[in-house]
Parts: structure tokens; sequence; C-alpha cells
């Protein structure tokens, strides 16, 4: 059984043989790996993005969101000019152009070659419509939007989810096995928005792209940090397939597994902020065998998560200056990923 199956069948709850890993930063030991289309954002050289995209200063992406980031360059920095301040703007703002055939240029080939090598394909959009709209409106802006331009809000919405939804028709002719977002919607005391409002609004543009993957035997990856508990009945049920949270002792490691478990398989770290910071292995072990057996007693549905040091290295500075955890070394990373081999196996299914 090679990682590739390993991935499958825990997402599926089909009795893998182990519990797999995702790990960034390192690929012989990660079951998982991502590929992605050719994206115009602020991180990368414009010659690497798509051949059309032409930004018109330092820092832009293609949604014209102007980024800094820190000298250190280890952090994707912050959206510090939104291009939509004013919706009087919205005439003349561009969309990003679609050009699939260019932008997936070789994405194909790479995901054979991963393919040979037994690992499960990860195909990744990006930030989600939640985090693209934000940037571009600015948060304030986007919470307001909520209840003074709903229709306008949700009109532009809808257009990113559109383009989402054409590159998961793309990633499903290329084959790979998942597509994955990032939309954070938790504060660290609770969502950004009401339960009511985001099932009323946002679910079903969830549920498209959900719809889309499924239709094309793609399984699907959201993550999201922050206090999101309330909100996850809504996303099982939109279809996600995944929920990948590194914040599991803020949620409740046995809740999650209380109440969602055996519904949604997990995508789960050492809590980065409350065990991982503490450089303390002994906690950190300890964390690793209570997300097991709180979340891996179904026959699956559970994906371990780890990333080498220098991806989480920092100066002690924040976020926006130079990461966030100011303990995590190689030690402490070789130790984590330790705990996920020596402990990562299924317990007897409870359910």
């Amino acid at each position: 059984m090679d990682g590739r199956e390993i991935v499958l069948r825990a997402v599926l709850f089909e009795c893998p043989e182990r519990v797999p890993i995702t790990w960034l930063g390192q690929g012989k030991i990660s079951d998982v790996a991502g590929v992605s289309y050719k994206i115009g954002n602020a991180w990368i050289r414009p010659e690497d993005g798509p051949i059309f995209w032409k930004p018109k200063e330092q820092g832009e992406d293609e949604w014209h969101c102007i980024w800094r980031r820190p000298s250190t360059g280890r952090t994707m920095g912050q959206v510090k000019i939104h291009p939509l301040t004013d919706w009087d703007e919205l005439s003349t703002y561009d969309f990003p152009e679609t050009r699939i055939s260019e932008r997936f240029e070789g994405v194909k080939q790479i995901t054979d070659e991963i393919h040979k090598v037994g690992k499960y394909v990860l195909g990744g959009i990006g930030l989600g419509f939640w985090e693209l709209y934000r940037g571009i409106r600015g948060t304030e802006s986007a919470i307001t939007d909520l209840y003074r331009n709903r229709d306008k809000m949700v009109n532009f919405i809808d257009r990113i989810v559109d383009f989402h939804v054409e590159l998961v028709k793309e990633y499903g002719v290329i084959g790979v096995d998942g597509v994955s977002w990032y939309d954070d919607w938790g504060t660290q005391k609770g969502g950004m928005v009401s339960p009511e409002i985001w099932r009323n609004i946002f679910k079903s543009r969830y549920k498209g792209l959900t719809e889309a993957a499924k239709k094309r035997g793609i399984q699907t990856f959201f993550h999201s940090c922050g206090y999101v508990y309330d909100y996850i009945p809504d996303m099982i049920d939109a279809g996600v397939d995944m929920l990948n949270f590194n914040q599991p002792e803020l949620l409740g490691i046995d809740n999650l597994g209380q109440d969602f478990g055996g519904d949604v398989c997990f995508v789960a770290s050492v809590d980065l902020q409350r065990t991982l910071d503490t450089g303390k292995l002994n906690d950190i072990t300890n964390e690793v065998k209570h997300i097991i057996s709180a979340l891996g007693c179904f026959d699956g549905g559970l994906i371990l998560e780890g990333w080498n040091s220098d991806i989480l290295a920092v100066d002690g500075a924040g976020w926006e200056s130079g990461g966030y955890l100011q303990n995590y070394d190689v030690e402490i990373a070789n130790g984590m990923y330790g705990a996920y081999l020596r402990f990562g196996k299924y317990p007897r299914r409870i359910i």
C-alpha cells in the first residue's frame, strides 16, 4: 500500500494500514505532494507566473492587491493596498484572465511523475474566495458588505467561485487526487460572521466547488484557521472531504472527535500556538497521541501534518515580520515526526 492509497483510504474511512502524513518541505517523508497552476501572485517573479500577467508594481497580485512582505521573505506578508475600496470603481476592475491551457502548462506531466512514486497529488487553488474578497475590499469593508452591499458582494464572490470552478475542471482533466483552498474564517475567540450568515451566504458557494470536484472524482481539502467550530457542520454538509486545522486545542480535540469523527477527515497538526511553540517534546508527543486517539478511531479520518523547521523558522518578531513560532527547530520537527511514526496507527473503531 503506497502513500497515495493510504491517503485515499484515510479520507474514505477504508482502513489504511497507518495514519498518513503530509509534510511540507520534505517530499521524501510526505505521502502528499502539491501541484499548482501558474498564478500571478506577489511572491513569485513575474516571469514565473502566467505569461499574460503583467504586474504594474512590486507586490501586486493578479487580483490587483498590493502585498508587503518582511525583509526575511519567510512569510506571505499582508495586503496593504486594497484595489476595490469604492464600489464606484467596480466597472473598471479587471478580473484575472482564465486562459486555462496556459496556466496549467506542464502540470499534467508533474502529476503523472508524482503518481509514479506513489504519492497523493493535491492541486492547489490557493486563497479561497473569502480571503481574496477580503484582500480586494479590505476586511472591514468585506464585513460591512454583508449588511449594506450584500448583492454586490455576492455577485463579486460568484465571479471568484466561477474562476475556481474552472481550475477544478482542469485539475480533473489532469488527474489530481484532491484540490485545496485556504480561507481563514476564525478569530481566536469565534467566527468572523454568525453561523446563520455563513450558512445562508457562503455554504452554497463552497458546495459549488465540492460538487465540481466530486463530478471529477476529486477530493476536497479546506484549510481554515481560528475558532471555526460553529461552521464545521455546514462545511461537512457542503461536501468538504478534508478539514485542515492547525489549532486543534483551540477547537477542542475531544469535541472534534465526538461531534464530527467519522463524518470528515481531519488534517491536523500539533496545535501551533498552544503546544508546538512551547518547544517541549513531551507535551508535543502527548498531543500527538491525543489527536490520534480522538480523531483517528474511525477506520481512517485523520492525516497528520508537519513542516520542515526552516519553513516555520522565526526571529521572534511575529507573523508579519518573520513567522509565528519561536521554538520550532530541527530537533522539535524531528521529534514530532518521530511521534507521528511511532504512534501513527489507527485505534480500534469506536462507532
